[in-house]
């Protein structure tokens, strides 16, 4: 099953896919929506938008996997911008900033512990030059999956640099509370 959002930004379209295979047959629900969460900003710093997309996804049965991703569908190159529980990305053009960010793997095992590793946990989330993805494999029967990306925009340069990257700083718990 295919489930998808495409947002317009500055720098073109990013589109927001979920493709998850169940276990077996049953039921489920797959729900993507769009937010416009407050970002937690440091004094003096400013964005122009802010929105976030968030997946919230139930079997009954389980799933083989789910993976959630979200790609520009322009030519376009950015760069990993890190940080702690945070995996991010930035892309630069004339027409501004856009900066990506989700909870990286240590953050995504501490609230789902079944999650499964290859290697390092801190290498779950994927980058691409044109996006990120978050592929979860065999998520136990009976497990809600929620999982986010925010999405900060700001004019290039920005009045105060680094803005965009603290604005997709918003912890999984507050983004649910809000």
């Amino acid at each position: 099953m295919e489930n998808s959002k495409t947002l317009s930004t500055a720098l073109g379209q990013i589109h927001f896919i979920v493709r998850a295979v169940p276990s077996l047959d049953g039921e489920y629900t797959i729900e993507l929506q769009v937010l416009k969460p407050e970002p937690i900003l440091p004094p003096g710093m400013s964005v122009q938008r802010v929105r976030a997309v968030f997946l919230r996804a139930f079997s009954l049965t389980g799933f083989e996997h789910l993976d959630f991703s979200c790609r520009f569908d322009t030519e376009i190159k950015g760069g990993p911008e890190s940080g702690e529980c945070l995996d991010a990305q930035s892309w630069e053009g004339k027409q501004g900033i856009v900066v990506v960010g989700t909870e990286d793997g240590e953050a995504l095992s501490r609230r789902m512990p079944w999650i499964e590793f290859l290697e390092d946990p801190l290498a779950l989330v994927e980058y691409q030059k044109d996006g990120l993805n978050v592929p979860l494999k065999k998520i136990p029967a009976g497990e809600t999956i929620d999982l986010h990306y925010i999405i900060a925009e700001n004019s290039n340069p920005e009045p105060v640099e680094c803005s965009a990257w603290y604005a997709v700083d918003i912890p999984h718990n507050k983004l649910i509370k809000d």
